[in-house]
């Protein structure tokens, strides 16, 4: 009987705590394994009062964006002003050394930092490197403490299967709501449910970039699809450019900015579908 206990406890759970096997055979192994099928019946006052000061997770993604912005937002409004000053003081001094610019960069560089923390300290922001140790601290704390164990064994599955990069730019801001309100919401749910919000969340969209997905045989925006074809020929015969300048009423000047322009277009990188 111990035998099955200590089974089940491996295969629903993470294992057997001290005292689990004892209490699995006191209601019965049968009524164990209802109850992880049902784990909205489970009291989890334990796991849920050692995660609690994770407040990632109790926050909208707006919020975790307020309250842990991206540092590199905050430089880049910084640098604004800092790039004028520099831009001025070159033209001041166009033949400053190497030294003295390598210098003022590094002084610039702590003035940034100092005003960054300034801000952190007056708006009460936190650091965004402190939102991953809470999202690996709620995924370990809830496997050690959870009386949920199927549930977390399934989160943990779950968000293995569809998984998302935290250390691909933005991604990291949207993992609090892709646990809590999809992965942890459906994981012993309906799967299509599952499917369909894990598709649909902005960190699954964000980490597959599919705002860049472009169909290779889209036209670029402006003018139909023939007269983009003639005027991309890398070279225009003198009659194809005559024939062109007749339909479109157009001087050899008027054509040649009009190629340049859309050659341009072509060389940028597309926008996605």
């Amino acid at each position: 009987e111990e035998q099955k206990i200590i089974h089940v406890l491996n295969r629903l759970g993470f294992g057997a705590r001290p005292g689990d096997v004892e209490k699995v055979k006191a209601i019965g192994l049968q009524k164990y394994i209802d109850q992880q099928l049902s784990p909205a019946s489970i009291p989890d006052s334990l796991a849920e009062n050692k995660v609690k000061s994770l407040e990632v997770f109790g926050m909208t993604t707006a919020e975790v964006f307020a309250k842990y912005p991206n540092p590199g937002a905050l430089l880049r409004q910084l640098e604004g002003g800092r790039q004028a000053q520099a831009n001025a003081r070159n033209q001041n001094n166009p033949t400053a050394a190497p030294a003295d610019d390598q210098q003022m960069t590094e002084r610039d560089r702590r003035e940034r930092q100092q005003k960054l923390r300034e801000l952190y300290q007056k708006y009460d922001l936190r650091p965004a490197n402190q939102m991953l140790p809470q999202i690996v601290s709620n995924r370990v704390l809830r496997a050690v403490y959870s009386e949920r164990q199927l549930q977390e064994v399934m989160v943990d599955f779950w968000q293995n299967h569809f998984n998302v990069f935290a250390g691909k730019a933005a991604v990291r801001w949207y993992i609090p709501s892709y646990e809590r309100d999809v992965i942890r919401k459906n994981a012993l749910g309906n799967f299509r449910d599952l499917v369909v919000g894990t598709a649909q969340h902005p960190a699954m969209l964000f980490f597959l970039d599919n705002f860049e997905s472009v169909s290779p045989n889209s036209q670029q925006p402006g003018g139909n699809g023939r007269l983009q074809q003639a005027l991309g020929s890398v070279n225009l015969t003198p009659q194809m450019r005559e024939r062109i300048k007749a339909n479109q009423g157009l001087t050899d000047a008027q054509l040649d900015d009009r190629l340049g322009r859309l050659r341009q277009a072509q060389n940028r990188p597309r926008r996605g579908l």
